[in-house]
């Protein structure tokens, strides 16, 4: 559906069509609300509202750190779904034509460790693959990092995020960028905590949730792509 041109998922996802599909259709069967994002809604039937992540803000330090030499922190939970040889290879070769940066790069580190090294961080550099961004990018708003990560530009309203959208073909060009410009990074910085409180905060989420329930808000998501594209010879 997404057109992702690498076998990013190979050896990793386990789960069979049908053991999906069943699962998804129990939830379109009997959920009053459902709560979720496209790329894990590709077989959905039913509209849905977009899963926020909730974070509980007074756990993160805020801090813009305007390093002489910016820092860019990458830690992939799994570097062969974040795309992590893409992301070393652009960096490498904006590092061989001259652009100045420290690159950081941590795998299988405590959550305390993550908080920490993102707040003293310029940019962090999530993922190409999976629709973002997710806890890793949200965490490090919270922290002060600009967010370089893959994202539905055409998304609902509700989910606009300030990150710079990447993906495996503008990968370089978008991270020289946010690299070189000063004034841009710390836009989306400050963009960036303005929007973790507005839209990730565990107490608001938590209020439109019992809202939309009650009074039945129209849906965010009225997914097609089963019904209209999906081709039945893929399955397995």
């Amino acid at each position: 559906q997404f057109e992702i041109k690498s076998n990013f998922y190979d050896g990793y996802f386990q789960k069979k069509f049908n053991e999906v599909l069943r699962k998804l259709r129990v939830h379109d069967r009997f959920a009053d609300l459902i709560y979720s994002v496209p790329d894990q809604s590709s077989l959905a039937l039913r509209p849905y509202h977009h899963l926020q992540i909730p974070l509980q803000l007074d756990k993160f330090t805020f801090k813009q750190t305007n390093n002489s030499v910016p820092v860019i922190i990458h830690i992939p939970s799994n570097p062969q779904i974040k795309g992590t040889l893409i992301i070393r290879k652009a960096l490498k070769e904006l590092s061989e034509e001259g652009l100045y940066f420290e690159y950081k790069e941590f795998i299988n580190i405590p959550n305390s460790q993550v908080l920490k090294e993102l707040t003293e961080g310029d940019i962090l550099v999530d993922e190409l693959y999976l629709n973002g961004p997710g806890v890793l990018s949200f965490e490090a708003m919270c922290c002060g990092c600009a967010v370089a990560t893959r994202h539905i530009e055409n998304s609902p309203d509700v989910f606009q995020p300030p990150v710079v959208s990447i993906n495996e073909d503008n990968i370089k060009e978008k991270l020289k960028y946010l690299i070189s410009n000063v004034k841009y990074r710390n836009e989306l910085i400050q963009k960036g905590k303005v929007y973790v409180r507005e839209y990730n905060n565990v107490e608001v989420i938590v209020k439109n949730l019992i809202s939309k329930l009650d009074v039945g808000a129209k849906a965010d998501y009225y997914p097609k792509y089963f019904r209209e594209k999906f081709d039945p010879k893929n399955e397995s």
